[in-house]
């Protein structure tokens, strides 16, 4: 037996970690993508992000003011806002 081979139970009981992950409502993304601001951004399913693909979900844009409201008053938001919305069966690769 090689030098670095090991007979552990617990190397053979263990998963091996993939290169993708998939979540509950089927995407795949892969571990190498750069997902930043994932609180903004919302995959519709199904949807596929190849390795060395970035999405930038933290660069939000805030929502435009009416004309109507004073300068000085305050809105709330009315829910979390979306930067980047996938629809189902999406695929994103690099180039």
């Amino acid at each position: 037996m090689p030098p670095h081979a090991t007979t552990s139970s617990s190397s053979t009981t263990s998963k091996p970690k993939s290169d993708w992950v998939e979540t509950e409502t089927g995407n795949k993304v892969s571990r190498r993508s750069q997902l930043h601001g994932t609180q903004h951004i919302t995959l519709g399913g199904r949807c596929v992000i190849h390795p060395t693909v970035c999405i930038r979900g933290d660069l939000v844009r805030p929502p435009p003011s009416s004309s109507s409201d004073p300068p000085t008053s305050t809105t709330k938001s009315k829910g979390p806002l979306t930067s980047v919305s996938l629809g189902k069966y999406t695929i994103l690769n690099p180039g």
